[in-house]
């Protein structure tokens, strides 16, 4: 697998929208014999998902307000918010080098493995793409099929700050309540007794 770091000039670039401009860039001119990785953290920012009305997603005053910049994404999804206590992977997997059809279970087995090892043992993948710790979320993901390889990514929120997201987005009640709430209280309590 290929690593692609988001870097100008030897610097970690963390202003939002590099992130998704070079994962479009990327996705659409560069073709390597090996999968590709680009991992990111960026400064404040809500994502949209491709669809997404941000009238209704996101509040857009309190993000004015508080210097927090929205960017859309190519796939689709609910809107999540994004900084520097998140880590996010964008993956491009050629099709010819999968043995098997990818799914978010198979996404999401590296990271699983993972946090288990650091102690994190109540991690499952819920639903059809979210990633849960004692029944809460901490990670979304989303795919996308291009005619030579598959365009994937999630996003693990590690120690975000609680107050901004809970500020920027609005997100539908009826979804988020069955799940408990969408924060990283779970993933923090986990690496607190490691």
């Amino acid at each position: 697998m290929i690593l692609i770091e988001m870097k100008r000039n030897g610097e970690k670039v963390f202003t939002p929208g590099t992130d998704m401009a070079l994962q479009e860039y990327v996705r659409q001119h560069l073709f390597l014999d090996d999968d590709i990785m680009m991992p990111y953290t960026t400064s404040p920012q809500v994502q949209m998902g491709r669809y997404q009305n941000a009238a209704k997603e996101v509040n857009l005053t309190y993000m004015e307000e508080n210097d927090i910049q929205l960017c859309r994404r190519d796939t689709g999804g609910g809107a999540i918010y994004l900084d520097r206590g998140n880590t996010s992977f964008c993956y491009l997997f050629n099709k010819d080098s999968m043995n098997h059809e990818l799914n978010f279970k198979r996404l999401y087995e590296p990271v699983t493995e993972v946090l288990h090892d650091l102690g994190a043992t109540n991690v499952q993948m819920t639903g059809r793409n979210d990633l849960t710790i004692n029944g809460k979320k901490i990670s979304g993901a989303a795919m996308s099929f291009d005619p030579e390889r598959i365009y994937a990514g999630y996003s693990l929120q590690l120690d975000i700050d609680v107050e901004a997201m809970m500020g920027s987005l609005t997100p539908n009640r009826k979804k988020s309540h069955p799940k408990g709430l969408i924060l990283c209280e779970a993933v923090l309590k986990a690496f607190a007794h490691t």
